[in-house]
């Protein structure tokens, strides 16, 4: 008996090659002996663990990542200084033209929503309660994250980014 589609395959053929088996148990012969080897017993599914490990790569005291309300604000404080400069220098299309999708005012709604609420409990990093330079590391995050949507996105002034894989090839 098939024990599923395989048995339309020639290399599935009953009997022909190696791996006929594998979608084939052998009950008995057409000469009338009957088949001595047994069928593999299915293997038991493990048991999935109910816990998840731990992330190695991040460290024990995730305090360090918690976002600091005062800091956030300061780095909005700088960014909306900036309005006109990050409109006019880098969301542009080919790199000359203002772009019509992309746009300051859009960009800083959906940081304070990402920083705010967040996604399945991920929030956008603007920074530590470090008064000094907590605010510095919201702002290399933010350059970083423009800096991958000028790659892929804005610079064609497009909605979605580009994928540049390549399927089946």
């Amino acid at each position: 008996f098939p024990f599923t589609a395989w048995c339309g395959l020639s290399r599935y053929r009953p009997g022909v090659g190696t791996i006929w088996d594998m979608a084939w148990n052998a009950v008995a012969y057409c000469d009338g002996r009957q088949a001595t080897q047994s069928p593999t017993p299915r293997p038991t599914k493990t048991p999935k663990p109910n816990r998840r490990p731990s992330d190695p790569t991040r460290p024990s005291n995730s305090a360090s990542y918690k976002n600091d309300d005062s800091t956030a604000h300061k780095v909005f404080d700088i960014l909306d200084d900036k309005q006109s400069l990050i409109d006019g220098t880098l969301f542009l299309y080919q790199g000359s033209a203002p772009s019509t999708v992309y746009r300051y005012e859009g960009f800083v709604a959906g940081l304070r929503i990402m920083f705010e609420d967040g996604v399945a409990g991920k929030h956008f990093y603007l920074g530590n309660s470090d008064p000094t330079n907590g605010h510095l590391y919201g702002l290399a995050n933010i350059a970083a994250f423009i800096g991958q949507s000028m790659k892929e996105t804005i610079q064609y002034d497009a909605c979605d980014e580009n994928s540049w894989d390549y399927y089946n090839m």
